[in-house]
């Protein structure tokens, strides 16, 4: 059945306008399959902004979003937000990736999982940081990256949150690459599934001379490696030319 594509499951927040990204990280036999569930912008239950992230974590949408999944059997499936993924630190996204999978019946991943599987693929040890987020949900991933075994050589920030992030521009996406990057670092990460990436990525790989990844690529390369596949697309830098190991 030369029709029937590889799919993948996308469970995207209720904020997130950044799905044709996830589209040019595939190739044509590929098809992606996005679902919302709550964000933390969603999340009323009091405390602060940061906390919602943890409260999302912990929260059944994500198992229900994943449970929709079931009936189509993707090859993998992804939860697309970093901050949330990391938000109660290291070893967390696993139970994520667990519950994940146990509602889907497919293997699955998270943001933070495949930013980590992807750092660890470039053969990064120090990594300089680019990310939209408050100081605080900064903090936590800088955290989240040194206890699994980076060390977090800057970490460049917009003191966004929210839908604010969502109206960066690709022009400020490149500057703050730029001003986040250090001479030492082995690997340039722009972090955040609302932050607009991939128009820039290639242009950062080129002028800072290492390879650059960001939260929709790494979901995306960690999704296609779970289901079995390494494609090889122009114009996503470094991460797509890896061979399979």
């Amino acid at each position: 059945m030369d029709h029937v594509k590889t799919r993948i499951g996308v469970i995207y927040p209720s904020d997130g306008v950044q799905d044709d990204e996830f589209w040019r990280c595939v190739p044509s036999f590929v098809s992606v399959h996005v679902t919302r569930t709550l964000s933390s912008l969603d999340q009323r239950g009091g405390g602060s902004y940061e906390d919602a992230h943890a409260r999302t974590a912990e929260a059944p949408h994500i198992d229900q979003a994943a449970a929709s999944f079931a009936l189509i059997e993707p090859a993998a499936v992804a939860y697309a937000c970093t901050a949330v993924s990391f938000a109660k630190g290291v070893g967390y996204d696993e139970v994520l990736c667990r519950r994940i999978q146990e509602a889907s019946g497919s293997p699955a991943t998270t943001t933070t999982s495949a930013m980590v599987a992807a750092l660890r693929a470039l053969g990064a040890r120090r990594v300089a940081v680019a990310a939209p987020y408050v100081n605080v949900v900064c903090e936590r991933l800088q955290r989240f990256l040194e206890g699994s075994g980076f060390e977090v050589v800057s970490l460049a920030n917009l003191n966004l949150k929210g839908m604010e992030i969502t109206r960066v521009t690709p022009d400020e996406v490149y500057a703050l690459g730029k001003r986040a990057d250090r001479a030492e670092a082995d690997v340039l990460f722009l972090s955040c599934t609302n932050l607009r990436t991939l128009e820039v990525l290639e242009a950062l790989e080129r002028d800072l001379g290492k390879p650059v990844a960001s939260s929709n690529l790494v979901t995306m390369w960690h999704a296609l490696r779970l289901a079995r596949l390494t494609p090889r697309l122009d114009g996503l830098g470094a991460l797509y030319r890896l061979e399979m190991t």
